[in-house]
C-alpha cells in the first residue's frame, strides 16, 4: 500500500487500516469501518485502489467491487445532502481530495479494463461536476514560468503549440499541446507532484502524477514528460541553446515524431545576456 498512500493528505488511512479493510471477509463490515472514519478517508481509500491499479482487474474479487459500489453510493448520497461541501474548497484538504475522487472516477468509469464494476448513476453525476471544477483549478502556478519557457523553446524549433486548455471531462488542465495530426502533450511535473525516496532521498513523481499520465494516454494523447527540476537544471547550466537541443532530442524520440507532422526543426534560440542566462 505504500505506493498508493504516498502524497496523500495528512489524515490518509494508515497502512495497517487499509490492509485490514481489504482482508475483511464481509464487504458490509469494511464499509461500516470506512464510513465511520468519514468521507475524507473513504476518498483516500478509493484513490489508493486507483493508484494501485486494482479497481476492476480480473484478479479483483467480488468483495472489493461490492465495497467500491457501496462507498460510491455513500459519497453520492452525502454530496446530494450537502455534507461534502469541503470538496469545493480552494485549499487543502478539499482540493486534494476533490482531485483524488476525480482520478478514482476516471479510472473506474472511463478507463477501466473490465465492466464488472458497476457504480451508481448518482456517483457519475458527482464525478462530472467535480471534474469541471478540477479542470478549472488545475493550473499549478509554480509551473507557469516553465510553460512559458517551453513555448518559447518550441517556437525556436519551428513547432506550433496550443495554449494550455482545460479538459472538463478529465478534470485536468493540459500543459502544452503540439499542433499536429497526432495529439501530443508536453506535461511538466512540479515539486508538489513529487515525493522523496526513502533510500536515496531523490524526488520522484507520486501516484497522482502517474494516474494523470495514464488518463491522458487513455484519452488518446501521446505524452512527453518533463520534470520541473530537469528543466530548471538545464536553464542554469546549458542556457537556451542547450535546452532547445535537449527538448529537440526528447520530442524526436517520442511517439509524436512518427506522425505525419513529426518534424522538429533546428534550434534558433540564442543564449541571453545578463542574469537570465544563469
Amino acid at each position: 500500500w505504500m505506493y498508493a498512500t504516498i502524497g496523500c493528505s495528512d489524515s490518509a488511512l494508515p497502512l495497517s487500516c487499509l490492509d485490514k479493510i481489504v482482508e475483511t471477509e464481509k464487504p458490509s463490515d469494511a464499509f461500516e469501518a470506512l464510513v465511520e472514519l468519514g468521507a475524507g478517508p473513504v476518498i483516500d481509500f478509493l484513490w489508493s485502489l486507483a493508484a494501485l491499479g486494482i479497481i476492476n482487474k480480473s484478479f479483483v474479487d467480488e468483495k472489493v467491487c461490492t465495497l467500491q459500489t457501496d462507498l460510491c453510493g455513500y459519497l453520492a448520497t452525502e454530496w446530494m445532502s450537502g455534507r461534502l461541501s469541503f470538496l469545493k474548497e480552494a485549499s487543502n484538504p478539499g482540493l486534494i481530495r476533490r482531485s483524488y475522487l476525480v482520478q478514482y472516477a476516471l479510472s473506474a468509469l472511463k478507463y477501466g479494463t473490465e465492466t464488472k464494476l458497476q457504480l451508481p448513476p448518482d456517483f457519475k453525476t458527482l464525478y462530472e461536476e467535480l471534474a469541471r471544477e478540477c479542470a478549472g483549478a488545475d493550473r499549478r502556478r509554480e509551473l507557469d514560468k516553465v510553460r512559458e519557457d517551453l513555448k518559447s523553446t518550441l517556437a525556436s524549433l519551428n513547432l506550433e503549440v496550443h495554449q494550455a486548455l482545460p479538459r472538463p471531462d478529465l478534470g485536468y488542465m493540459l500543459s502544452v499541446e503540439l499542433r499536429s495530426s497526432r495529439p501530443t502533450l508536453i506535461e511538466v511535473y512540479g515539486r508538489s507532484d513529487c515525493y522523496e525516496g526513502v533510500k536515496d532521498r531523490q524526488s520522484r513523481p507520486g501516484g497522482g502524477w502517474a494516474l494523470r499520465i495514464q488518463h491522458l494516454r487513455a484519452a488518446g494523447y501521446s505524452v512527453v514528460v518533463i520534470g520541473f527540476d530537469q528543466w530548471e537544471g538545464l536553464s542554469r547550466t546549458d542556457g537556451m541553446d542547450g535546452r532547445a537541443r535537449w527538448l529537440q532530442n526528447l520530442i524526436s524520440a517520442s511517439e509524436w515524431a512518427s506522425g505525419p507532422a513529426g518534424t522538429v526543426g533546428t534550434p534558433t534560440a540564442k543564449r541571453p545576456d545578463g542574469p537570465e542566462a544563469e
